[in-house]
C-alpha cells in the first residue's frame, strides 16, 4: 500500500522566479526582507507550494502609497522626511522639471 506525503511540495528559487516572472535575486531579496516565507536547507532555499498559491489568492491591491511606487528612497535616512515631499522640496530648490529631477536622482542613486 502507498502512503501519501503529508508534505507540501516545494519550489527552488529559480522556479518562484518563474512563476512570479522575476529574477531569482529578486525572489532572494523578498525572502531575506521577510516578504516571502521560505524554508533554507544548507545554501539552498525552498518555497513551499501554499506560500506561492498564498499570493496569488490575497486580495488586490487598488491604492498604492507613495512608498509602494518606489518613492522609498530616503525612507532610512536619519532626517527622513515622506519621499514625496523630499522630491518636491528638491525640485522647488533645484527649479527643474519632475522628468529633470527623476533622471538626476537615479545617477546619484547608481
Amino acid at each position: 500500500m502507498a502512503t501519501q506525503s503529508v508534505y507540501d511540495s516545494v519550489y527552488s528559487i529559480n522556479e518562484v522566479a518563474r512563476i512570479f516572472k522575476l529574477t531569482p535575486r529578486a525572489v532572494r531579496a523578498l525572502i531575506r526582507e521577510g516578504n516571502l516565507p521560505a524554508i533554507r536547507l544548507g545554501q539552498h532555499y525552498r518555497v513551499p507550494k501554499s506560500v506561492v498559491d498564498a499570493f496569488f489568492t490575497q486580495p488586490l491591491k487598488t491604492h498604492f502609497a507613495p512608498e509602494d511606487l518606489g518613492f522609498g528612497l530616503w525612507k532610512s535616512h536619519r532626517n527622513a522626511l515622506d519621499s514625496v515631499t523630499r522630491v518636491n522640496r528638491i525640485r522647488k530648490r533645484n527649479r527643474k522639471t519632475l522628468k529633470e529631477t527623476v533622471a538626476e536622482l537615479g545617477a546619484w542613486t547608481d
